[in-house]
C-alpha cells in the first residue's frame, strides 16, 4: 500500500505473519515526524482492534 502526500510518501508491507515495514520518506523533518506520528498511531490502533476482535485460544484443560 502506497500514500503519497505533498510533502511525504509512505509506502507499508506485509513482509510475513509477524512482520510490517514501514517505508517513510518526507521533504523535510516536520513532515517526516508528522508522517510517523500518523502512520504509527494507525498502526497501533489496527493492532488493538485486532487484540479486540480476535477471540481467545482456549487451552486445553489435559
Amino acid at each position: 500500500m502506497d500514500d503519497v502526500g505533498e510533502r511525504s510518501s509512505v509506502r507499508i508491507r506485509l513482509v510475513d505473519d509477524d512482520t510490517l515495514v514501514l517505508e517513510v520518506t518526507a521533504t523535510d523533518i516536520p513532515a517526516l515526524r508528522a508522517a510517523l506520528n500518523t502512520w504509527l498511531r494507525l498502526i497501533n490502533i489496527a493492532a488493538e482492534v485486532r487484540e479486540i476482535a480476535t477471540p481467545p485460544v482456549l487451552q486445553n484443560s489435559e
